[in-house]
């Protein structure tokens, strides 16, 4: 459902109910920036639209709107963490009725107990983004969300580095795949959807960080993602958040997985990860943990010489040559986390040379990793 947002009348004067309009409140208040540039940007629009209200607030790189079941006519703009806050105290469901009193104020009236707060001038307060003409490219449940949301671990948080502060989008030939890479690790997940034509969108990290935040949190999330030229929306029948493309031109990496590889090896998740932190303690920060594949063990080994050092053999079902490489520990975590699934293959073409982690049974999603130099 789309989601419109013209102007109406200015005499505020709607009534809902303190469980939806909470609901609407905490949504939209992931827009309101901690620094707001301009004291405006601390407020919510508050729109009756005759059977529903809307709700918006908008930092000029990320606008959410929640529509609110109510009545009523009108808009007005308040700050919107204090109406969140006191609105959360009041009995759940209780009636609330808004409008502007005498005094120029928006009088808000529900459970017994009246608040007064001053208005913030409409006319200072931007204009939201709107699609005009939008594209839909897929609509994600629950666990789509979820890979989203693994895939953005890999994205990079430097900010001198801004079109890999994101996660790029791109449809080739009507498949649709998602990556992020900060440079040493390459997230990618490519969901059974098929999408007409082709395109490449680069989604701020923010934006995607508050859409999967927001829409994260609902058991039967059906998220619709939708793009128009430099914006891009996600949202469902109440939620919308839409936001900017990131600057830059995205770096074409799916290369750099490789065709083949020489050694591969499957071993169970979960002893994985518990090797890799046991061993990890005597690494010291920035130093790699070492895995050493051969015919059916891979063991993982951490510190050198007269610092503390700590071995580890799990088994692990091998194809090909004996192989020694070293990852970082912490985005090697991050990867096997990433990737799900009860056993992890880590595929290898060469000690120095990326090694690629996925889940055997669901190859839709796969973490590149960059190896550490070896000494020697």
């Amino acid at each position: 459902m789309t989601i419109t947002t013209e102007r109406v009348a200015l005499a505020l004067n709607v009534t809902t109910n303190q469980t939806d309009l909470f609901a609407g409140l905490t949504f939209v208040t992931g827009s309101i920036p901690t620094r707001p540039p301009v004291p405006i940007l601390t407020g919510i629009v508050i729109e009756g639209r005759g059977d529903h209200m809307l709700l918006s607030a908008f930092d000029y790189d990320n606008a959410s709107i929640y529509r609110v079941a109510g009545a009523g006519h009108g808009k007005a703009i308040v700050s919107g963490k204090l109406l969140k806050d006191l609105i959360k105290d009041l009995d759940k469901g209780c009636a609330i009725h808004m409008s502007i009193n005498g005094g120029g104020k928006v009088e808000v009236t529900g459970d017994g107990v009246t608040y007064s707060l001053a208005q913030l001038p409409v006319d200072e307060y931007p204009n939201l983004p709107e699609l005009a003409d939008p594209q839909r490219i897929t609509i994600l449940d629950r666990p789509g969300l979820d890979r989203l949301g693994d895939v953005l671990v890999a994205a990079s948080k430097d900010d001198t580095l801004p079109a890999l502060c994101g996660a790029n989008m791109e449809v080739t030939n009507g498949s649709l795949s998602f990556t992020a890479t900060d440079r040493y690790r390459l997230a990618m997940w490519e969901p059974e959807a098929r999408v007409v034509g082709d395109m490449r969108f680069t989604i701020a990290r923010s934006t995607l960080s508050l859409a999967l935040k927001s829409f994260g949190k609902l058991k039967d999330a059906a998220m619709q993602i939708d793009v128009d030229g430099d914006l891009i929306r996600f949202s469902d029948d109440t939620r919308t958040i839409i936001g900017r493309r990131q600057d830059g031109e995205y770096p074409r990496i799916r290369s750099l997985f490789p065709a083949e590889y020489s050694t591969v090896a499957v071993m169970n998740s979960a002893e994985l990860t518990k090797g890799i932190k046991q061993v990890a303690k005597v690494a010291e920060r920035n130093t790699p943990v070492r895995i050493s594949i051969q015919s059916d063990t891979a063991t993982l080994e951490a510190g050198q010489g007269e610092d503390a050092q700590a071995t580890k053999t799990i088994t692990a079902a091998v194809i090909g040559d004996p192989m020694t490489t070293a990852f970082n520990p912490g985005y090697l975590l991050d990867g096997i986390a990433a990737v799900g699934g009860t056993l992890v293959e880590l595929s290898l073409t060469a000690s120095s040379k990326p090694g690629v982690l996925r889940d055997p049974s669901r190859p839709d999603m796969r973490w590149l990793q960059m190896p550490v130099r070896l000494a020697g």
